[in-house]
C-alpha cells in the first residue's frame, strides 16, 4: 500500500510540474517534433499549417492553441477544429469540415451550398461553382428564398438518397409556400412529384410501391401528386402511351 501511495504521489507531482511548466514556461523548453492533422479533405495540410504558423522545433509552451483554432475557423470549409498538445513533443489538430448535400438558390443568380444540418456554407460564388457536381438543387418559388425550410429540404434529400428509386436520376427540390415541397426530375420535360409539407418517408415509400406495381415509366408522366392521405394523382404526358394529359387517382 505504501508503494502504491508513493507511486500516486510521484505521478501527481509530475502532473503538477507539467501544468506549472505549461502555465509559466520557466526553465522548460520542449520543441515540437510532430504535427498531425486529421479530418481534412478539402483543406490541405499546407493551408492549415500556413494559417496557424506552427512548425517543427517551435517551443511547445509558446503555442497559443486558442488563437490558432480561431484562425482556422476563418477558412470557409472548416466547420470546427480542436488543437491539443500531446507531451512531450506532439501537436494534434482535428478538423471537422462542412459536408455539402445540395446547391441552393439564395437570390437571383446567386447560389450557395447547404450542408447536412441545413446551414449555408460560407463560400464565395466562385467556390460554389466548382462544387456542384452530383448535388441536388433546392429552388424557391417567389421572389425571396424561404431559408427557414432548408433543414426540411435537406431531410427530404437524405430520404431520397437513402432508398428512392429516383436517386440515380438526380434532380431538384422545389418549395412553394402554398404547395410545399416537390421533386423535379430531369432537365428536359421534367417530372414533378409533389410531396407537400410532411410525412416525407411515407410518401416516398408510396412512390416506390407505385413504381413496383404499376411499372410506369417516369418519362411518360408529367406530374405525380402524393399530398393526399389515401391516394395519389398521376398525370400522363400528352402524346405518351397511356397519357393524354388527364389525371388518375
Amino acid at each position: 500500500m505504501r508503494k502504491l501511495i508513493f507511486l500516486i504521489t510521484i505521478a501527481g507531482m509530475s502532473t503538477a510540474v507539467w501544468l506549472g511548466a505549461e502555465r509559466t514556461g520557466f526553465g522548460v523548453s520542449l520543441p515540437v517534433s510532430q504535427i498531425s492533422i486529421t479530418g481534412n479533405h478539402r483543406v490541405s495540410d499546407e493551408e492549415i499549417l500556413a494559417r496557424i504558423r506552427f512548425e517543427n522545433g517551435v517551443d511547445m509552451f509558446s503555442l497559443s492553441l486558442e488563437e490558432a483554432a480561431r484562425g482556422l475557423q476563418h477558412i470557409p470549409w472548416i466547420r470546427d477544429v480542436s488543437i491539443h498538445r500531446v507531451f512531450p513533443d506532439q501537436v494534434r489538430i482535428q478538423v471537422e469540415e462542412y459536408h455539402p448535400v445540395a446547391r441552393v438558390e439564395l437570390d437571383s443568380g446567386v447560389w450557395g451550398l447547404v450542408e447536412e444540418g441545413g446551414t449555408i456554407i460560407p463560400l464565395s460564388p466562385e467556390q460554389v461553382s466548382t462544387e456542384v457536381q452530383g448535388l441536388w438543387e433546392i429552388r424557391f418559388a417567389g421572389s425571396s428564398p424561404s431559408l427557414e425550410v432548408l433543414p426540411q429540404a435537406v431531410d427530404l434529400i437524405k430520404l431520397i438518397e437513402a432508398g428512392s428509386d429516383f436517386e440515380s436520376q438526380g434532380g431538384r427540390i422545389r418549395f412553394h409556400p402554398d404547395e410545399g415541397f416537390s421533386l423535379v426530375l430531369g432537365q428536359q420535360d421534367p417530372l414533378r412529384i409533389r410531396i407537400g409539407w410532411e410525412d416525407f418517408s411515407i410518401k416516398l415509400k408510396r412512390l416506390s410501391q407505385m413504381r413496383t406495381y404499376l411499372r410506369f415509366d417516369p418519362r411518360n408522366l408529367e406530374k405525380i401528386d402524393l399530398d393526399f392521405p389515401d391516394r395519389a394523382l398521376v398525370r400522363g404526358r400528352p402524346g405518351s402511351p397511356g397519357g393524354g394529359g388527364g389525371e388518375r387517382g
